[in-house]
Parts: structure tokens; sequence; C-alpha cells
């Protein structure tokens, strides 16, 4: 029996046509199931696709069988070169792609705009000379010579297809997309599973590309989660927010990464990097990498973008790093100086944390990071020699900035002096000795902060 596997979007049809209700699996003995990326195509008189006839059960498996028999042509060579090096596999060039008037008819007939069975690939016309569909088929080309067996369901005509939400088809419509945008390996082989007893080449189900979905990725940004903060926080400028899947290079334009990654942007932004905006010296370097450097994301005020790692950073989610830079844009908004530069970076993110990711998030955050309530005797020495007595740094801070500070400085600490005068951090914390209402606590870690930065450095 024919085994047919789809690509993302499909619907997968399942009833056997032969008396016993055979199901396939493993060493059955039968051919492959068939992948297929289902079209849009309405049949019609004149549309050249035998209308309903060719969609009835009874004619799909010798439609298929008679597709299968036409001429083919190995990948085409500029695309297989790259497809090989994505996927790792040499053996990339077995594939053979049929898209005759007879191969565009068997996948109009089962609803497809691209289909992939064992080693043959056959291309509706809409699916000729698109990327991230041959992409797509070529990924379950190369699970298929890998030997890595998909299940699928019968159609009703003895062929077997795989349903659109099974792994295999999502991993396909990420690598299509993927390969698309530019990435250098393909992400079902970075995250690849290992096959087992299952190894050797098999032809497995039909996969078809459907098209009814748009790439799945490795997650959408959450567009709810973005509107709502937008709303909380009273922001009135464009929300730009692009999220960086695994394995796309620093030097991709944003408007290749797959649909999904970014939000907001203008065509202009679109044309930008993470290698630009980051001032990255390598651009093969992958994209992820240089925002992990930043902890996993960012607000670049000069683009008025946010940047996030789609595997999130120091056990934050990816929902909590956007809501955290949204403060940062919503700081920005409001006119204060976001740059990090220093000590200063301790009176932005404190502002941004006590005023606006705590309204977003319902929390009451107040610490930004544990070493906030230590400071190393580095610093103290050097504080030492710049003539700062750290016994007390919320005091300490508060008198360094009316002193050495700009205006910028001053308005991020009265900002969040006027924030600590709420009641809500009457409540002490602590025991014994270092029992001490919850204002005190924070100026301390802000103080520390600061000065932590501002003299992590030995004098020179």
């Amino acid at each position: 029996m024919l085994d047919l596997q789809h690509a993302a979007g499909n619907a997968a049809v399942a009833r056997t046509v032969e008396a016993g209700r055979h199901r396939h699996g493993p060493g059955c003995g039968h051919p492959a199931p068939v992948q297929r990326e289902a079209a849009r195509h309405e049949h019609g008189p004149g549309c050249g696709h035998g209308a309903a006839l060719d969609t009835a059960p009874e004619n799909q498996r010798g439609l298929l069988e008679a597709a299968k028999a036409t001429p083919s042509s190995p990948l085409p060579g500029a695309f297989l070169s790259q497809a090989k090096a994505f996927y790792r596999n040499d053996r990339l060039s077995e594939g053979r792609v049929h898209d005759n008037p007879t191969a565009q008819r068997a996948t109009a007939a089962l609803g497809a705009q691209a289909m992939t069975v064992g080693k043959d690939i056959f291309l509706g016309p809409s699916a000729v000379g698109n990327t991230r569909i041959l992409a797509h088929e070529a990924s379950h080309l190369d699970k298929n010579l890998r030997g890595v067996r998909e299940t699928g369901n019968d159609n009703g005509a003895g062929v077997t297809v795989t349903d659109p939400g099974q792994d295999s088809e999502r991993a396909a419509e990420t690598d299509g997309a993927a390969f698309e945008a530019g990435a250098s390996t393909a992400p079902s082989v970075v995250a690849q599973r290992a096959v087992g007893a299952h190894g050797g080449e098999r032809d497995g189900a039909v996969q078809r590309s459907t098209g009814a979905t748009k790439a799945v990725v490795q997650r959408a940004l959450d567009t709810a989660l973005i509107a709502s903060a937008t709303e909380t926080l009273g922001i009135t400028r464009a929300v730009k927010i692009v999220e960086v899947p695994p394995g796309v290079r620093a030097d991709v334009p944003f408007g290749k990464y797959p649909d999904g990654c970014v939000v907001g942007l203008s065509a202009a932004d679109k044309e930008l990097t993470v290698q630009q905006v980051n001032g990255w010296h390598d651009g093969s370097t992958p994209a992820s990498e240089v925002v992990a450097q930043a902890g996993g994301g960012g607000y670049l005020a000069q683009y008025g973008i946010i940047l996030t790692n789609s595997v999130a950073e120091g056990g934050y989610t990816v929902a909590q790093t956007i809501q955290h830079e949204m403060g940062h844009l919503k700081q920005h908004q409001d006119g204060f100086d976001v740059n990090m530069a220093g000590g200063r970076r301790a009176l932005v993110e404190y502002h941004n944390i006590l005023v606006n990711e705590n309204a977003l998030t319902g929390q009451l955050r107040t610490e930004y990071t544990s070493a906030d309530n230590t400071i190393p005797s580095a610093v103290r020495a050097r504080a030492t020699q710049e003539g700062v007595n750290l016994a007390n740094p919320w005091t300490a801070l508060v008198n360094y900035v009316r002193t050495s500070g700009d205006a910028g400085q001053q308005r991020l600490l009265d900002a969040i002096t006027a924030e600590l005068g709420n009641s809500k951090y009457d409540e002490e914390e602590g025991r014994g000795f270092a029992k001490k209402p919850r204002r005190a606590k924070i100026q301390e870690r802000v103080g520390r902060m600061y000065f932590n930065a501002l003299f992590a450095q030995p004098a020179s």
C-alpha cells in the first residue's frame, strides 16, 4: 500500500480500502506514506485537473502511481548544495523531482501543493520555484533517507497520509521556514532524535505540503500578551519586537525570519540584522548567540526594537523577557535616559522593574539580581579610594548622583524614590538584625548595584 507524508497544515484522512484494514508499520513491506503540502486550488471546468474525478478515492492511487512513473530530475543544483549542508545529508542528491502535468494532477487530487513519497517529490504549480516548500519537502526526504519512519492514516484510496499536527510535519514546516530565513542548519537536525531500531532507508507515509497554515516556528510571538502590555503601560509608540529563532545567522535580515518572529517592524526595520543592530563583528555567528550576550534579550533604543531569543535565558520565560523590555520601551517613551553605561544601569533597571514590570506581572519583584545583595571587597576598596562611604549604599548613591551624576540619573533616582513611597513597601523582610522594611532592602540593592558597576574596575 502506498504511504504519503504531508507537510504542515494538512488534514490527514484515514480509512483503508483493503478488506483486512491493514495498518502500516516498520517492516510491513509496503511502500512509503505520502507527505504533502495541501493546495488551495478549487477544481472546476477547464482547470485541467480532471475536476472531481481525480479526487475520487478510486482514482487517487492510480494517479499517484502514474505520477511516480513519469520522468523526473534531481533537486535543483544550487538548492541541492545548500540543502545538503543544511540537513547534513549528502544523500539528498538521490531525491527525484516530478513537476510535470501528471505530477501536478496527483498533487491536486490529494489536495496538495507538494508531496513526498520516499525519494520522490511531487510539485504542484504553486510549489515550483517556492524555496520554502521545496525545503519542507527536502526535510521529509532527509528523514526518509535516514530511515525515520513517519506514521499516517489511510485516505480510503489505499494511500496513507500524515497528519498535519504530528511532530514530523511541524518539524518539516519549521525546517522550510528556517532554510528560507538563511539558517545554517535545520532545526530538526539540531534537535534530532535517535532513530533507534528504525535505521536504514524507508519510504514512509505520503507527506503533503498543504499551504493551509503559515510556517510553524519554534514559537510565535504572543500578540495578545504584547497588546495587553501595550495597554497596561500606556505605550503609544510603535511596538517592534523580534524573536530570534535558533540556527539563523546574525547577518540575516529580520524580514527573512520565519512568520511569527517579528511584530511591528517597518519595511526599513526588516532590512536590519542582529549583526547590524548589535555592532557584531561576525555575520556568520548564530544570531541567538549574539542576543545571549545581552542575557537573551534587550531594548535597542536607537532602533526602538526589542530583541529576544526564542529560547529564554537566565531562568526567565520569553514572555517575561518581552514584558521587561517593553518596560524599557515605556521608559524611553516617557523621556527617561535608558543608557545602561556604568552605574546608571542600576537606576534604569530598578526603575523599570518597580514601576513597569511589576505592573505587568502583578507580582512584586524587588531584586534585579542576587549580586545586588553584596559588595565585593575590591569595590569597597575602590570606593574608599574615591572618597565614597558605602556603609549605607542608598545614602551614598543619593549623595553621589547629586554631586557627580547627571540630570538623567537624578530623574531616575527621583522616580524610584517616589515609587518607594508607596505603602506596599512598608512590610518588613528578613530576620533578626537583618529585618528591615522592604523599602530599605530595595534601596540598599539599588545602591549596591550602582557602585558594583561603577567601581568594577580598579582605578587607573
